[in-house]
Parts: C-alpha cells; sequence; structure tokens
C-alpha cells in the first residue's frame, strides 16, 4: 500500500473547519460508491458528529446517495441507551424532531436505520465489545467494508477521530495496555482501567 505523509490543515474558524469536513467526506464517499458501491465512515465520540452538520444542507441532501453510507462508531460508553453519556445521543446538531419520530439514530441525513451500526446498549461491557466486532465482521461478508490485503482486518473508507482535552483518541489513553491488543477488533475498557466511565472502543491496531 503507498505510504501518505501526513498532512495538517489550519483553519480559521470552527465554520470554516465544518465546511471544509463536510466537503472532504462527501468526496471520499463520492470515490468508495463509484470503487466499490459502499462508503464506511466511523466517528469518534463528543462533538465530532456535530462538526459533521454541514453535511445536512439542501445541496448535499439531494447530491450524495446516503443509501450506501455505513456508519460505525469507534468507541461508545457502556451506559443504557438513551443515557446522556451516550455517544449515539450526542450529535445534537443533526437532530429534528420528525426525524427522531421515524428514525432509530440521530443523524438528520437520510442514513438508512440499518446501515448505522450502534453498539449494544444495557449489556456487560465485555459481551457489548463482542457483539459489536461481530457485528462489523457481518458487514465485511456483505462487503459493505473492505478488508486488508494482507490481513482480515477491515478497512474502513474513513475514520474520523477527534483528540480529548485529557490526550485520549476514541477512549485510548497513552501507555494503557489495549493499545497492544492484537486479536480483538473491539476491546473493552473498564473503569478502573482507565480516567473515566467504562467504555468499548476499537482497537488500535484494527
Amino acid at each position: 500500500m503507498e505510504k501518505r505523509e501526513a498532512e495538517v490543515r489550519l483553519f480559521d474558524s470552527s465554520e470554516e473547519l465544518s465546511s471544509c469536513l463536510a466537503d472532504y467526506v462527501v468526496q471520499i464517499s463520492d470515490i468508495a460508491v463509484k470503487e466499490r458501491g459502499a462508503f464506511s465512515l466511523v466517528l469518534s465520540g463528543g462533538d465530532l458528529a456535530e462538526r459533521l452538520g454541514k453535511l445536512a444542507s439542501v445541496a448535499f441532501l439531494k447530491t450524495v446517495d446516503w443509501s450506501k453510507w455505513h456508519v460505525f462508531w469507534a468507541e461508545e460508553n457502556v451506559v443504557a441507551k438513551r443515557h446522556p453519556e451516550a455517544y449515539t445521543s450526542k450529535p445534537k446538531k443533526l437532530l429534528s424532531p420528525s426525524i427522531m419520530k421515524s428514525r432509530s439514530h440521530n443523524f438528520l441525513v437520510p442514513i438508512p436505520p440499518a446501515h448505522v451500526i450502534s453498539v449494544s446498549h444495557g449489556v456487560a461491557g465485555e459481551s457489548a465489545a463482542e457483539t459489536y466486532e461481530f457485528s462489523i465482521r457481518q458487514q465485511i461478508r456483505k462487503r459493505r467494508v473492505p478488508v486488508s490485503p494482507s490481513s482480515d482486518c477491515p478497512m474502513f473508507d474513513l475514520v474520523l477521530l477527534a483528540l480529548g482535552t485529557d490526550g485520549q483518541v476514541a477512549s485510548l489513553f497513552p501507555n494503557h495496555p489495549v493499545l497492544k491488543e492484537e486479536t480483538q477488533w473491539v476491546s473493552w475498557i473498564s473503569s478502573k482501567d482507565a480516567p473515566r466511565e467504562s467504555v468499548i472502543s476499537h482497537s488500535p491496531r484494527h
């Protein structure tokens, strides 16, 4: 696989960041859909989903093939489904009362509910991690997510991660043992092993 150098982009405002981010996501989406008929997107928690609010603009709603989108979560708190700390309830700027009544997720854009692969709530952390990994494998079998040519690991089209003020990315903290995980795609991080609530997260080597 061709190596690409890291690129740092600076923006003058949150508005500019949101606009450019939406354009970039749609660009990657178009390429993926043309190449293999599906687009897989992974989002971390926090306010990242809110930054994608520009995707709900009229121009994108009419031109993007939302039926080909498949959304995953890079992390999720092990809490009840409607708990305020559940990341799937975070993207407030993409909410709409009419959408809430007809959809099982919080996206204003018309992504099919079955294409938003959510973490199981109300179950033990280890079980939630195992179930979510199984869900990802199912999406691979359906050819909605490609795999690495050198392994069976998933290759999502786009992974958007936010850097927390506490130094974590997708609830993965520096020097945490899970950073060395090589078998499981999704890991459970108990509250006793991290300076925050119990979470599940994609293992960094996958």
